[in-house]
């Protein structure tokens, strides 16, 4: 699998499954999914694994490859800058999909190690080795078995890793190296982004198409055996079997999508900052525009005849005086424009000659097709079960549809015109299909893995793929989020290349069934909330809704004022400060406020300093410097507010936390193996800390440094389960969205400015949701101001039989809500 470059030591690197040596890619085979740890072992042989759980061994690291054994579970896949465990020394180390870490012997098999939330892992010899697990513990061994925490000097510790035999550790602010005696300051080492990031040049042959794990080809298209691809603001041409660079040419304006247009290169592109073109490069590189919304020619959905010089846009050929959403302008064969208006508004899907296939705009029970020509409009019938996305080729004779039906599956349908009618006939797509893909020249047909792969040439019948693989086709799962696309004679499928125009080199695969993988996450899922009774209330359309009140703000000179006004809070703050004339403020209003506050980012430029604010004055919370929106602020307990921010560092999610008022300040920094968004702020048996959820659902608590920490509960988190009167919590938190998950009459959320928040009693087994609300959080500067939210601000707690009551407000209205999950 194509990937990001990373070093493992010296001139060596990986590129997703590929190797790369002093500037070469080491020969194939490549294994079927990316490389995600590597060791060099004592005798100078080498080990590799995979993400699918795959270990192969090598005599040297540019040796061909070989299965050495397949792992009973997958590992952590590698994405992102950094990965878990990439190189270590005397012994293979992993960290599988749960984040447990584990030691693997020369011959394949796995020792568990006993972590658990492992942010790195890497070992310098067979016995010594070092973990940096959550929220930011270090963890030494030096029997390569038994691991201890240590007092690291710099904490949290983000990341370890191996740089040319030398262990090192990246902490808050500094990079210690770990030696015999301790841990020492390394002031000129570089981080692990700069390790990862500074690799030799590696050639342009790297991205050739392999059988498996070649790049993504969204960009590309195919044009007389080369593959045309834009990078950095130019086209670029390479040769279509080896990979090698042809040629580089700029394109011919901004934010450029290409497209095959017959035997050239087609682009639609920006100009002048808001115009869009059609141009299409001739065959000595010349662009030539065909249509420029400058030109007063207007633009809509363009598709060309990837055979031939044809292609149509939706809009009229010349501009008029009213709009007339159902014309389209064909350019047929011999260039000329043809206006096209059919009775129905479509969207056009394919084109060739002076054919065009349509679907009807409206959406329907059942879709439409047309074929649109000059010489008239003829309907495609589907069946009655069919539903949409559809796909369709047009080759000049068949037409080719492919459709989805009620109640899930796909269906494969061959139309052809007779007369003045088009006849519709089924066809079969082979067993066990869960999903497919039209091609220029075909019907791709796929599974759960390899072995289902199943092409079919138009007009002929599913043949199976022959597969370039060593090992069994049903261990190369194939990945529904990756979806599918071909490039001409190549198609990629969840995240496999199987077919080229040369014979490829084959991959390596294991034998066994291939471990389960995890799901990625819960299902979204949403509140579906009804309008009841409505009575008057005070006006909250001014300023930043937050749950049954706004907060507003102005800043002249130094004078800063903030505003509150509603039926939840009332007040009014007046506070002088330095500012300059770059200076900046921000306010946001706090949900689920007990009493007036509000958050504020005073910004110089793009550094801004996280304030709390009542109607007593302004406090700092202790944040640190953040660029604008980077912080947030929260209800904590026993009277005290809690800021929190979050950064990317070194492979870890950083999160800091801050408490303001109430008995004791107190902060922590934690780092995460998890993403800042399954991190929460909250308590637990009245201390204040971040709960955390795991791979498994479950959720972990880590108390603010200062504070007792409560005994470690494991709860697990049901989201749809709303908390039964009387519900005895040890503990809650607060768990923010920018968007908000609400749905019912008169809801309309507009862009991020909108956040909602949901708030989970936490008890010895389980969380559950106790009370959610939203608004639209952000004061917009004085003399800006749009109602685009019928409905501005929510709140709505647990009821008796699993239902949320509470209110909506909207300008001078409260309305009454009952809120249920769909």
């Amino acid at each position: 699998m194509g990937g990001a470059l990373r070093r493992v030591e010296g001139p060596r690197g990986l590129a997703g499954a590929l190797r790369w040596e002093h500037g070469a890619r080491v020969a194939g085979p490549s294994p079927t999914t990316a490389i995600v740890a590597t060791a060099r072992l004592p005798d100078g042989s080498w080990r590799f694994a995979t993400e699918d759980g795959t270990v192969l061994g090598a005599g040297a690291f540019q040796g061909p490859l070989s299965v050495v054994r397949g792992l009973p579970f997958p590992l952590l896949r590698a994405t992102g800058a950094l990965p878990r465990s990439l190189h270590s020394l005397g012994v293979l180390a992993v960290v599988d999909q749960d984040l447990h870490g584990w030691r693997v012997d020369p011959q394949g098999q796995p020792r568990s190690l006993g972590l658990e939330r492992v942010l790195s892992l890497c070992f310098v010899t067979a016995a010594r080795g070092l973990a940096v697990v959550e929220p930011g513990v270090l963890k030494v061994t030096t029997d390569g078995e038994h691991f201890a925490s240590e007092v690291f000097p710099d904490p949290p510790a983000a990341y370890g890793w191996v740089a040319d035999g030398v262990a090192r550790v990246r902490g808050l602010r500094s990079t210690w190296r770990w030696t015999d005696g301790g841990f020492l300051p390394d002031n000129d080492a570089p981080s692990p982004e700069v390790w990862f990031g500074s690799l030799p040049s590696a050639p342009r042959e790297l991205w050739a198409p392999l059988p498996w794990g070649a790049p993504g080809l969204e960009p590309e298209v195919e044009v007389r055996g080369s593959r045309c691809a834009v990078e950095g603001g130019a086209l670029v041409e390479r040769d279509a079997l080896r990979g090698v660079e042809r040629s580089r040419a700029p394109l011919p304006g901004e934010d450029c999508r290409i497209h095959r247009a017959g035997d050239s290169v087609a682009a639609v592109c920006r100009h002048e900052g808001w115009a869009t073109f059609v141009a299409r490069r001739g065959r000595r590189g010349a662009w030539t525009v065909l249509r420029d919304e400058a030109r007063a020619e207007p633009l809509g959905a363009v598709v060309f005849d990837r055979q031939g010089p044809s292609w149509v846009v939706r809009a009229p050929c010349v501009q008029g005086p009213s709009q007339r959403p159902r014309a389209l302008c064909l350019h047929g064969p011999d260039g000329r424009p043809q206006e096209l208006e059919p009775p129905r508004a479509m969207v056009p899907l394919d084109l060739q000659g002076d054919v065009l296939v349509g679907a009807e705009e409206s959406p329907g029970a059942t879709p439409r097709l047309f074929l649109v020509s000059p010489r008239g409009l003829l309907e495609v019938p589907l069946p009655a079960a069919a539903r949409g996305p559809v796909q369709a080729r047009w080759t000049g004779l068949d037409l080719t549809v492919l459709h989805h039906l009620t109640g899930g599956g796909l269906a494969l349908a061959v139309a052809r015109q007779e007369g003045d009618r088009v006849r519709v006939r089924p066809e079969a797509l082979p067993e066990g299909t869960s999903d497919a893909l039209l091609a220029d020249d075909g019907v791709l047909a796929w599974g759960r893995d390899a072995s289902s792969l199943a092409w079919r040439a138009h007009g002929g019948a599913f043949i199976a793929v022959p597969l370039p693989l060593r090992g069994a086709a049903t261990t190369l799962a194939l990945d529904p989020s990756e979806g599918a696309r071909c490039v001409g004679a190549w198609c990629v499928v969840g995240g496999a290349l199987w077919r080229g125009p040369a014979a490829p080199t084959a991959a390596l695969a294991r034998q066994d069934p291939p471990p389960a993988r995890h799901a990625d996450g819960p299902a979204p899922r949403s509140l579906r909330c009804d309008h009841g009774a409505s009575r008057t209330a005070p006006e909250i359309d001014r300023g930043a809704a937050a749950s049954g009140y706004a907060v507003r703000s102005t800043l002249r000179g130094g004078t800063l004022t903030v505003r509150w006004s509603g039926e939840n809070a009332q007040g009014t703050l007046t506070a002088d400060r330095v500012r300059s004339p770059t200076t900046h403020a921000y306010t946001w209003g706090v949900l689920g406020a007990p009493s007036p506050a509000a958050l504020v980012e005073w910004c110089e430029g793009l550094s801004c300093e996280a304030l709390l604010a009542t109607p007593r004055g302004l406090t700092e919370l202790g944040l640190g410097p953040r660029p604008p929106g980077a912080a947030s602020l929260h209800v904590g307990v026993n009277g005290a507010w809690l800021g929190r921010a979050d950064e990317a560092l070194a492979g870890a999610t950083l999160v800091t936390v801050a408490r303001v008022g109430g008995a004791v300040g107190a902060r922590g920094v934690f780092a995460l193996a998890a993403g800042p968004e399954d991190a929460w702020v909250g308590s637990l048996d009245g201390a204040d800390g971040l709960w955390v959820r795991a791979r498994d659902q479950g959720l972990r608590f880590y108390p603010l440094q200062g504070g007792a920490s409560p005994p470690e509960l494991r709860p697990s988190l049901d989201e749809r389960r709303v908390c039964p009167p009387g519900f005895a919590a040890r503990g809650s938190f607060r768990r923010t969205r920018s968007l908000a998950a609400v749905r019912g009459p008169g809801w309309a959320v507009v862009g991020d400015e909108w956040r909602s928040e949901e708030v989970y009693a936490v008890d010895e087994r389980t969380a559950c949701l106790l009370a959610a609300m939203g608004g639209e959080a952000r004061d917009e500067p004085e003399g800006v101001h749009e109602v685009v939210e019928p409905v501005r601000s929510f709140l709505v707690e647990a009821a008796a039989g699993g239902v949320l009551a509470g209110l909506a407000w909207q300008g001078e209205r409260a309305h009454a809500l009952r809120c249920r999950w769909e």
